[in-house]
């Protein structure tokens, strides 16, 4: 791609009267000095052709953004979201780009990952060596273009999110607990990377999806993803909260079941719950060794009432309720 194709590609929608505004200048510049993620390293990035495509690739859908629609005489004839204009990237430079900015600031990844703390790095396992039939069953999620909308606990570091707004034009949406630093870089990442296409919500996710459905009931998910907290308490809030915001056609994708370390046992527990009382059906189960499992289905009944589910949690939630608390949305 050079400067003459670019000038191409812009030059019908500033002749129909496309304005780009000061903010959006100011956001191309922002992203060419940085360069889709490298920061400091920019320089460096611009060094091949290949980087430049990618570059301006990124600046088109800039652009885009600031497009709401393009008139004549009047009447509006086209509307450039977001997701028109998606940049020719493959998933592992995507993921190279974000462990560089993750290590950046100074944050462990790849090889260096050991238990979470607030500084250090460890992602649920998305790239990990036993998750080939996971990852198989994503990559198929994401080729299918009938999920446009997809909705999931526990974005961590975000290797699951990446491999789905890399793959596909889909909007995604991420409920995490933003307990670790690392989560919140990885957001900001995804953010500037995706824009439009990433939202997230940080807080407790039994309080926060309730809270967001109520507050957006227009978002259906066609992809539920469920891989937040492994108690049986919040897995079951997780299962149950989303029900209200799937969509008619969908697809529920539950991580770390079935399978018999102690973080599986609730997670077990809460998918056994809604299958006995015939809430959900599961059309693929996937039990990869004691450390990890997947199953994959659906909601069967949007109005289930699961029977005798009260517990400590759903006490604390009504607490909640009374007295509600601070839920942060980046939307």
């Amino acid at each position: 791609m050079n400067g003459a194709i670019v000038a191409l590609l812009l030059l019908p929608a500033f002749a129909m009267g496309a304005a780009v505004n000061s903010g959006t200048k100011a956001e191309l510049k922002t992203h060419n000095d940085h360069a889709a993620g490298c920061g400091d390293g920019a320089k460096e990035c611009l060094e091949s052709s290949e980087a430049l495509d990618e570059s301006l690739s990124m600046s088109l859908l800039q652009v885009a953004t600031s497009i709401e629609s393009i008139t004549e005489g009047g009447k509006a004839i086209t509307d450039v979201t977001k997701n028109q204009i998606t940049p020719n990237i493959d998933l592992d430079t995507w993921y190279a780009r974000k462990d560089s900015f993750l290590k950046k600031a100074g944050m462990l990844t790849g090889a260096d990952r050991k238990e979470p703390t607030a500084d250090g790095l460890q992602e649920g396992g998305a790239r990990g060596h036993d998750r080939e039939e996971m990852r198989a069953v994503y990559d198929a999620l994401a080729r299918d273009e009938s999920i446009q909308t997809i909705c999931e606990t526990g974005f961590n570091a975000g290797d699951s999110a990446m491999r789905f707004l890399a793959q596909s034009n889909a909007t995604l949406y991420e409920f995490d607990l933003g307990r670790y630093d690392y989560s919140l870089a990885a957001a900001n990442f995804t953010k500037d990377n995706f824009p439009g296409r990433f939202h997230i919500t940080w807080g407790d996710s039994s309080v926060t999806v309730p809270a967001f459905h109520k507050a957006h009931p227009e978002v259906k998910c066609d992809l539920v993803i469920v891989d937040g907290g492994h108690s049986y308490d919040i897995a079951l809030a997780d299962l149950t909260n989303f029900m209200s915001m799937a969509a008619e056609k969908h697809v529920l994708f539950l991580d770390d079941t079935p399978c018999s370390k102690e973080y599986c046992i609730g997670v077990n527990r809460a998918w056994g719950k809604l299958l006995n009382e015939g809430c959900v059906v599961e059309d693929k189960v996937v039990s990869v060794s004691e450390w990890y499992g997947f199953r994959k289905g659906a909601y069967q009944d949007f109005n289930c009432t699961l029977s005798d589910h009260s517990s400590g949690h759903a006490l604390l939630l009504s607490v909640f309720a009374v007295f509600p608390i601070f839920a942060v949305f980046t939307f």
